[in-house]
């Protein structure tokens, strides 16, 4: 049986299901990146170390500098992690730039729901599969402004790029 890379992996997931697996991906993803844009704004813009000697060295050089030119540096690598991370994403396209064996490669983004403390998984979701389309690269923007807070997004000196929107709180996972 021959499939489109746009066919759903798992045919009884219901569109609705689908568009809330999908933003539930970008959230998690967004809340991982803003834990370390946390540390990355802590690390450039504050006295406290990394722990590990090179970065250190590195992070001391520019913690001479003045405090607005070291908020433009962590501006800078938040910046620069958003765009790494958007390029690696591109893994989930439908492209034709992933190639193994002379043959193009699809990747599935797949969600695998379980009761937390188990290992036993009720519900699978793919999330860059079927309706509602997805291309999660370009997707990356649209959650980033959702689900970063102000405090995390990079920023130009006192003016800065920020909008003021607040991020969404997740809910809490319980069992």
């Amino acid at each position: 049986m021959m499939r489109s890379t746009f066919d759903p992996l798992f045919q009884d997931v219901r569109p609705e299901r689908r568009r809330q697996a999908q933003d539930d991906f970008g959230r998690h993803l967004v809340e991982q990146r803003n834990r370390m844009a946390a540390l990355v704004r802590k690390w450039v813009e504050t006295d406290a170390r990394l722990g590990i000697p090179i970065h250190d060295r590195l992070l001391g050089r520019v913690k001479r500098l003045d405090a607005e030119t070291r908020a433009d540096i962590a501006s800078i690598a938040l910046l620069m992690a958003d765009q790494i991370l958007a390029a690696a994403l591109t893994v989930f396209d439908r492209g034709e730039g992933m190639c193994a064996d002379g043959k193009c490669v699809n990747y599935a983004v797949v969600a695998q729901i379980r009761e937390p403390g188990t290992l036993s998984v009720s519900e699978e979701v793919d999330v860059n599969r079927g309706e509602p389309v997805l291309a999660v690269w370009k997707a990356y923007a649209q959650w980033l402004a959702r689900f970063a807070p102000v405090e995390l997004r990079p920023r130009a000196g006192t003016g800065g790029l920020e909008n003021g929107r607040q991020h969404e709180e997740p809910p809490p996972c319980s069992s």
